[in-house]
């Protein structure tokens, strides 16, 4: 069996990617601060005896406590304030720009399409 170390890197990990939907949006500041939070949190969370899943199920429901905040430039929209408390939130929030993104692609790939026809 691995030890605690290395459960605790494993955990933490885990928890972090899930908290942070993979760090989606972070910068290099806030990656390393989640990171952190979620190692300590993780280290907290521990008991003898405990199994993986229970310990990242654990860590996971006290990081969720903590609010994770970021702003998501949308194409079009001056910055809108989001909060990213759960995974869900964060990749909802990635499709709906990605949505939005292929969108203007295409308008524009559209608009010049029309702007090339003959009048």
């Amino acid at each position: 069996m691995p030890n605690f170390e290395t459960r605790l890197k494993d955990v933490s990990h885990a928890a972090w990617l899930i908290w942070t939907a993979n760090g989606l949006g972070l910068d290099d500041f806030e990656l390393e601060q989640t990171s952190k939070s979620a190692t300590d949190t993780a280290n907290n969370a521990y008991v003898e005896g405990i199994s993986n899943k229970d310990w990242v199920d654990d860590t996971l429901m006290r990081l969720r406590s903590k609010e994770l905040t970021k702003t998501i430039m949308v194409p079009g929209n001056p910055p809108a304030h989001q909060t990213l408390n759960s995974p869900i939130n964060s990749i909802v929030a990635a499709a709906k720009t990605a949505h939005e993104l292929e969108s203007a692609r295409r308008k524009a790939t559209r608009d010049k399409a029309i702007q090339r026809l003959p009048l």
